[in-house]
């Protein structure tokens, strides 16, 4: 079952989608600084720490 949903769709049963990133930018690889919940991750874009 992991293997299923980690590989997602093939982009031709996806048509739209297909359309929409060839024509849009897409941020598919965006990792969070801090691995924790929201609230450390916003403290670091705003003052590149966790610590407040």
């Amino acid at each position: 079952m992991t293997e299923a949903v980690m590989n997602g769709f093939k982009p031709d049963s996806v048509p739209i989608y297909k359309e929409l990133v060839k024509e849009f930018a897409v941020c598919d690889r965006w990792f969070a600084s801090v691995p924790a919940s929201t609230q450390p991750n916003r403290l670091y874009v705003h003052s590149a720490t966790s610590h407040g």
